[in-house]
This record gives structure tokens, sequence and C-alpha cells, in this order.
């Protein structure tokens, strides 16, 4: 199993936060009391440096690093002390009990992918085991039962509603017509009096 940056134990005892700035111009690593890769800088300014510590449970699974110019590669330290420290200084700080805050120096991930990797990878990664028989190898989610019928009871209420305005306007239409075809429209063929004949007046002239 590789180690991940979560499992190095990364604290800043004295202040600040550890950062850890991939994509910055200053791919810088270490506490600052300030957010450097907010800006895409990757620059934490002299008085906001802190010194950094770890678990001394995985010193051995810490490369070397680097150290920003001006300062050179072999000020990069990891100490297993009884106070751990990582990260650059201007002094020694494995024989002096850790680095003093005026003395921490800006560190930066590797140029050596292999070795920044175990400070960009945030969680292990082990052999994948077998799905356990019975179970779905599917993580998709899905719905509970209870939702699931009370979907199909909403479908089914709106659709009787629907059902039942459809016949309803249907049997409006229905009356409608049958009352345009009664007593008046009969009248409008046969006369207010009913069928109309010639008069006897009109017949013998």
């Amino acid at each position: 199993m590789s180690v991940s940056r979560s499992d190095l134990g990364l604290s800043c005892p004295s202040k600040g936060k550890f950062y850890v700035c991939d994509s910055a111009t200053v791919r810088f690593i270490g506490c600052c009391t300030i957010d450097p890769c907010a800006d895409g800088s990757g620059n934490c300014p002299q008085n906001d440096l802190a010194a950094a510590s770890f678990s001394s449970d995985h010193y051995d699974s810490i490369p070397k690093q680097n150290c920003a110019a001006p300062s050179n590669d072999t000020q990069w330290f990891t100490c297993k002390s009884s106070q751990p420290f990582l990260g650059c200084c201007d002094i020694n700080p494995c024989q002096n009990d850790g680095c003093p805050t005026d003395q921490v120096l800006p560190a930066t991930l590797s140029d050596n992918a292999q070795d920044a990797q175990v400070f960009l990878t945030t969680t292990s990664s082990a052999t994948p085991s077998s799905t356990p028989s019975g179970s779905s190898g599917s993580s998709g989610y899905t719905l509970p039962l209870g939702a699931i019928l009370g979907i199909a009871l909403g479908c089914a209420a709106l659709v009787a509603i629907l059902l039942a305005i459809l016949a309803y306007r249907c049997g409006w239409l229905a009356r409608n017509r049958k009352g345009e075809k009664g007593p008046d429209g009969a009248a409008s063929h046969y006369g207010s009096q009913g069928r109309e004949y010639p008069s006897l007046s009109r017949i013998t002239s």
C-alpha cells in the first residue's frame, strides 16, 4: 500500500496551515499563515512562514524535496526527533531540536515527480478487493421503495384527474349539441306554428 499525504500527519505546531501548491508558479510546500496557493504565485512571505511537522512513523516515507531560490537543496531536512521537522531551514534543525520560526525557509515540491507524489496523493491506494458475493458491484444511487410508491401513486392520481376532466368536457359537449337540435331547431324548419301549407285563397285563384 502506498503512503498518502493524509497518512503523513502533517501539521503546523506553532502557527499557520500546511499547504501544497502543486499548480502554482512556485510549488510551495509547508506551513504558512496565509494561503500562498490562492493567487497562483505559491509565495509565502518570510514573516508568514512557520515550521512544519509530521508523524515520525512515516519518516522513511518522505523523500527529499527542494528549497525555493535563493536557498539550495542542502537546506532541506527531515528530522525524526521529539518534535519532528520537515522542510527547509537556515540551520540544521535535527541538531537543534527544531527550526526556529525566523530560520524557516520556503520549501518547494521536488522536480522528481516520484519524490513529489507522496505530497500530491490525498488518499491511500491499495489493491482492490473482490466484490463480496451476493452484493452488486454498482455504486449507483437507488430510490427507496417508499419514494418509488409515492411517485407511482402521484402519477396515477394525476392521470385519474385528467381523465375525469376529459370525461366531463366530452359529456358537456354532447349535452350542448343535443340541446341545439331541440324544439328551437324544429321550429326553424316548420315555422312557429308547424308546417306551412298554401292558403285556400291562393289555390282557388
